[in-house]
């Protein structure tokens, strides 16, 4: 959309004035991309609407000229709705090199000049022009074609229309030659590029295909990559993409050179669905596994996801996104060889089950749970237990309040001495609550085994306790085997 500007002066001749004025006509250029890929049916053709609030716009500049300021600012509103799903960006700038008004009359060279840099409307220069921003103070120069200013830009679609809007100011004066002053701005909107949405079925579907490429024998896997590049047309691929929304396949092989699993899609990041329950289920020897490219931001049951990869020594889950997770129950149980897993950027405030989520995690030395918000679960049975290589735990982010199962949360194991049951403290703060724990959980074992285990009042482990009542923090009179921290 283009609008021009068109200025025609008073001049005092007998007292009779002659208007001047500046006419600013926009024109608006209004365009929808659209990118076709293999799956076609899963795309939305995007659909955009647009309009600018005034093709022309006029202004008397003998009445500007004789106002106290010598200003004028007239905004321009530009609405658009789009249901692309990347969203749309909004620019502006002169339709041609030409960012001065100028003249009908080619026997006038004077022009309003664009300003050179940024100014408040009182500070224009005289017999200049400029633009802003609804959302800026300062005034910036007009820009030419193929240089245009951003005026807005979204990244959703947007189902009811939005408006944006731009202002063009400029100060006049008495120096200014009579004439009619015009040019024209370009208002361009258009939908942003759509990157390619890839998703998978979910753990089961990831689980099957690496059965299915290793012919059952998933135990000969060691290792999980994700490749950069496509694979070529001779390896023999199971594509484990959700063709209801992905608009491109997500490709998995097996290299058994290097008994390697690779999986490929042309995105930039490959979505879960809801679930990656048993996702490496009976995968005992794999070591290691990238997940870097994945999306786990719909994923609402985590449960089991890593269980039994007995050989996994190392993990980096930093950029999961647990948001809307549930369930993670099980989600690292017997991964006998990990020594270190910080999952401080997990979000769970919306989870309710952690039942066994490190059980026989037995060489695990450093955990950090410290961003986890436990103040929706009610089972914790078995979450610690066995994990004989820790020495302290610090829960001083849970809030317990729900939780009516806490058995065997931290138990030991007989089969260890007490040089493996390293287990010597756990700092809670005063939101360890068990006022919720059930009739059966108060008779049943919590801390059973751990021998080394002492409260931060000297109560330690073999005074033969060992059941809920324990849950507590050591002090005077009141024995229990956490020492208290304070929530940081």
């Amino acid at each position: 959309m283009s609008k021009s500007i068109q200025i025609k002066r008073h001049i005092m001749k007998n007292h009779i004035s002659t208007p001047w004025f500046f006419l600013l006509a926009i024109a608006a250029s209004v365009s929808a991309t659209l990118s076709f890929q293999q799956n076609t049916h899963a795309l939305v053709k995007p659909t955009l609407s647009a309009s600018v609030d005034s093709a022309n716009i006029q202004v008397n500049g003998t009445d500007v000229i004789e106002s106290a300021s010598g200003t004028t600012d007239t905004p321009i509103n530009v609405s658009v709705k789009t249901n692309n799903r990347s969203g749309y960006t909004v620019t502006v700038s002169s339709t041609s090199e030409e960012t001065a008004l100028a003249d009908a009359n080619p026997l006038n060279d004077t022009k309003i000049s664009s300003i050179g840099s940024n100014y408040t409307l009182a500070d224009l220069p005289a017999n200049q022009w400029g633009m802003r921003l609804d959302s800026e103070a300062l005034y910036s120069p007009i820009q030419p074609r193929g240089h245009a200013k951003v005026i807005a830009t979204t990244t959703a679609k947007n189902d009811t229309e939005e408006t944006n809007t731009f202002h063009v100011g400029m100060k006049l004066n008495s120096s200014l030659r009579t004439g009619n002053y015009q040019n024209k701005l370009l208002v361009s909107i258009t939908t942003n590029p759509v990157e390619n949405y890839a998703e998978l079925n979910g753990g089961y579907y990831f689980h099957d295909a690496m059965s299915t490429l290793t012919g059952g024998q998933l135990e000969n896997i060691k290792h999980v990559k994700y490749s950069h590049d496509a694979p070529s047309s001779d390896i023999s691929t199971v594509n484990i993409q959700n063709e209801d929304v992905s608009d491109v396949p997500v490709l998995m092989w097996y290299e058994n050179s290097s008994n390697t699993i690779y999986y490929y899609a042309d995105a930039s990041k490959i979505y879960f669905g809801r679930s990656t329950q048993f996702m490496f289920r009976n995968c005992f020897n794999i070591e290691d596994i990238d997940l870097s490219p994945m999306d786990t931001s719909k994923v609402v049951k985590f449960g089991h996801m890593f269980e039994d990869l007995r050989k996994l020594k190392k993990i980096d889950l930093s950029n999961f996104n647990t948001s809307n997770a549930v369930d993670m129950s099980y989600m690292f149980t017997d991964c006998e060889s990990l020594t270190e897993l910080d999952l401080s950027s997990f979000n769970t405030e919306k989870v309710k089950d952690m039942t066994a989520m490190f059980a026989g995690a037995k060489s695990l030395e450093k955990l950090n749970v410290t961003s986890f918000n436990t103040s929706n679960v009610t089972d914790l049975q078995v979450m610690f237990s066995e994990t004989l290589s820790l020495k302290t735990l610090d829960l001083t982010s849970f809030n317990t309040s729900k939780v009516s199962i806490f058995f065997d949360m931290f138990g030991g194991s007989k089969e260890y001495t007490s040089i493996r049951n390293d287990l010597k403290t756990i700092y809670v703060s005063e939101d360890f609550d068990v006022s919720s724990v059930s009739a059966n959980s108060k008779t049943s074992s919590v801390f059973g085994n751990r021998y080394g285990l002492c409260g931060g009042n000297g109560t330690c482990y073999p005074n033969g306790r060992y059941d809920y009542e324990y849950l507590r923090i050591d002090r005077p009179g009141a024995p229990g085997y956490f020492t208290y921290k304070a929530k940081s």
